[in-house]
């Protein structure tokens, strides 16, 4: 029997902060599964991996989750007409609704979700042995950010791409501003925090601790600019810390370290 409650197991909280999790795969299907879901529910299989996927990663953050195509092609295993079909059907179905850089489900969406996913009792999310998460902590220097300023940064960042980096999702509420990027060989995730207050947060999920140390340096300079021109004051990250699957600290620098505009 599903448990009554809607939860889930995590490993390591800072994996799932930055990461989207696509926890299904064809293989999991079989055709009285995929019968059942036409059947009951009207979807198709293409539709129930969407909605899983996206359902999954807006449960796991605290906010409103936009998902980028871009993301979804990169994560999902599906050719992108079959995707592009997939999605089309399931905003004509009101299940998802295309914003401005993303999707987003709807409450009707949700709630299918839901359902659908305490029916198949989907509640332990994995993360690959050999993963690790940079973390680097700042602040924006100066009075706290506006409204206007928030929507500046928005501007500036959402949808956007970077050196290897494709925008991925953006994650809304009430005190804090979330960006996702994935790299372009799917090795890389990062996410760029803002908020509560002036704070900041860069995490760097990847499988290379080499690559890593280079790539935070990069998303800590080309962001802080960014934030900087954006918003006309100065961004000091002066926190660094390195974490394994398993969330113990495996290496900390504490210098401080500030790039200007």
């Amino acid at each position: 029997m599903p448990p009554n409650d809607f939860s889930f197991e995590f490993e390591n909280e800072n994996y799932y902060s930055n990461q989207l999790i696509n926890t299904l795969d064809l293989d999991e299907f079989d055709s009285k599964l995929i019968s059942s879901l036409y059947r009951e529910e009207q979807l198709t299989q293409d539709e129930y991996l969407i909605l899983d996927f996206i359902g999954v990663n807006d449960l796991l953050r605290d906010g409103t989750l936009s998902i980028s195509f871009q993301a979804m092609k990169r994560i999902i295993s599906l050719h992108q007409a079959r995707l592009t079909k997939a999605v089309n059907r399931l905003i004509a179905k009101d299940l998802l609704i295309k914003e401005k850089f993303g999707y987003t489900l709807t409450d009707e969406g949700i709630t299918l979700f839901q359902r659908l996913h305490i029916q198949f009792q989907k509640f332990a999310l994995k993360q690959p042995n050999d993963l690790f998460t940079h973390i680097a902590e700042g602040n924006v220097q100066g009075p706290s950010l506006q409204e206007f300023q928030y929507q500046e940064i928005e501007n500036a960042l959402i949808g956007k791409w970077f050196g290897k980096f494709r925008y991925t999702s953006k994650i809304l509420n009430n005190n804090s501003l979330e960006i996702g990027w994935i790299s372009t060989d799917g090795t890389l995730f990062a996410s760029l925090k803002i908020g509560p207050g002036n704070e900041l947060k860069i995490n760097l999920s990847t499988y290379d601790l080499t690559i890593a140390q280079t790539e935070i340096q990069y998303l800590i300079s080309h962001l802080s600019q960014i934030l900087e021109a954006s918003i006309d004051a100065p961004v000091v990250f002066n926190h660094f810390s390195i974490f394994d699957k398993n969330n113990q600290k495996i290496e900390t620098d504490f210098a401080k370290i500030k790039f200007a505009g």
